[in-house]
């Protein structure tokens, strides 16, 4: 399966990535977003099966992100990562298209099973505490 993850700090993304490349079946790809806005996304994407993006660093509100990365890539799954807990800040990110949602400080097992729960056609939101 292809996994990429996307976000505007390096730093998170690097971090994202090594909690992943345990996983022998997936590959893995970071894509840093340099520019953001509602008429201009630069990236280095490719096919991805799932699409994992940190929306607390994106430039622009997250919905136009979230529907911008659905219209580029609509066969790709989406599974943002915030720091929301609250349901009425996620929901709109949910309505914007995302498959999965995950809080940003979630442990490894969490983030694996959104990726598999959607990979396999299931919705994946998860806003407690952990």
């Amino acid at each position: 399966m292809n996994v990429q993850i996307t976000g505007g700090q390096s730093d998170r993304l690097e971090i994202l990535g090594q909690l992943l490349d345990d996983n022998d079946e997936w590959n893995v790809k970071l894509v840093h977003l340099e520019d953001f806005c509602e008429d201009k996304l630069v990236t280095k994407f490719g096919n991805s099966d799932v699409i994992i993006a940190d929306l607390a660093y994106v430039n622009g509100p997250a919905p136009n992100f979230i529907r911008k990365m659905k219209t580029l890539f609509p066969d790709s799954k989406l599974i943002g990562l915030h720091f929301y807990r609250n349901p009425k800040l996620i929901s709109p990110l949910i309505e914007a298209g995302l498959e999965g949602y995950v809080h940003s400080n979630a442990r490894k097992t969490i983030l694996f099973n959104a990726i598999e729960d959607i990979s396999n056609g299931k919705q994946f939101i998860l806003e407690r505490k952990y």
